[in-house]
């Protein structure tokens, strides 16, 4: 047998559970609700933010890979995006990044990177790798080094 527990529902017409039943409930089904729209009786309660899309990328791996990060991680503005892993993406240009003048980091390994000039834009970037990218112009990682605090570059930089 199974126990059970008893609630009176006229416990519910209590005045102060009344008042908290509406906005405990509302609350409960927005954090719910996050990438849905809510509406009552055909009227918006609740419209999720739309996701960012203001950008330009030509390269089309850095571009699935970008719009994946936007929606991995609910993206409403650029400046939002603090962190991106675009691994092993046979990505060849980095140009349209600058627009995310939030990236702090940034990991783009095993690529096919050979010009870096757009990352130079980016003022809060903090962690950068391009590892593994043997064709890239050492020159502007070096250029990039000095702007970064952290940065692993691919050997044919190092030496």
């Amino acid at each position: 047998m199974k126990p059970s527990v008893d609630l009176p529902f006229a416990a519910l017409n209590t005045g102060r559970l009344r008042r908290l039943a509406i906005p405990l409930g509302a609350a409960l089904m927005l954090t719910g609700c996050h990438p849905y729209t809510l509406t009552l009786n055909d009227y918006p309660v609740y419209v999720p933010p739309e996701l960012f899309a203001d950008f330009e990328v030509n390269d089309t791996a850095l571009r699935e890979c970008v719009i994946q990060t936007i929606v991995d991680k609910h993206i409403t503005a650029a400046e939002q995006l603090g962190r991106l892993v675009c691994t092993h993406g046979d990505i060849a240009d980095v140009s349209g990044l600058e627009v995310f003048v939030g990236l702090t980091e940034l990991s783009l390994a095993h690529n096919n990177l050979t010009r870096v000039t757009a990352l130079l834009r980016l003022p809060a970037l903090e962690t950068a790798d391009l590892s593994a990218n043997d064709k890239l112009d050492c020159g502007e990682a070096r250029l990039l080094a000095t702007n970064v605090g952290t940065i692993r570059l691919p050997p044919h930089c190092t030496q």
